[in-house]
């Protein structure tokens, strides 16, 4: 792997246009997808230069708080501002945004949790 895709955004990008090069890899935009914690200046960027990208969020937690005891680099990005750049993604894009959430025992699976991140991507 890169590391978090968005921080290394030049050198990922180039490996996008190497799987989309018709001489290459010939890979369609629509068969690659860029799998975040969320950066959100990237993500804008990403949408801008390469709106047919899909996009997955690793989301992990419904709330900022828990989110940022999971993903320590969450503190940088509040939860309201990281879903509004990604589903501006998706308006661009038309396609869905892939939502990752790994679940992590006694932290953010209890069904209280479950209801917290239904009414969020609602």
């Amino acid at each position: 792997g890169m590391g978090e895709p968005l921080q290394n955004y030049e050198a990922v990008m180039d490996a996008v246009r190497g799987m989309t090069d018709v001489k290459r890899f010939r890979l369609s935009h629509h068969q690659v997808t860029i799998s975040t914690v969320g950066v959100v200046h990237a993500i804008k960027k990403m949408s801008a230069e390469f709106p047919h990208l899909n996009l997955a969020l690793s989301l992990h937690a419904p709330t900022q708080a828990l989110r940022q005891q999971i993903v320590p680099s969450a503190k940088a990005f509040p939860i309201e501002k990281l879903l509004a750049a990604c589903y501006e993604h998706t308006r661009v894009s038309k396609k869905p945004l892939f939502v990752e959430y790994v679940l992590l025992k006694n932290v953010n699976d209890r069904p209280q949790h479950a209801r917290e991140l239904g009414a969020l991507l609602a």
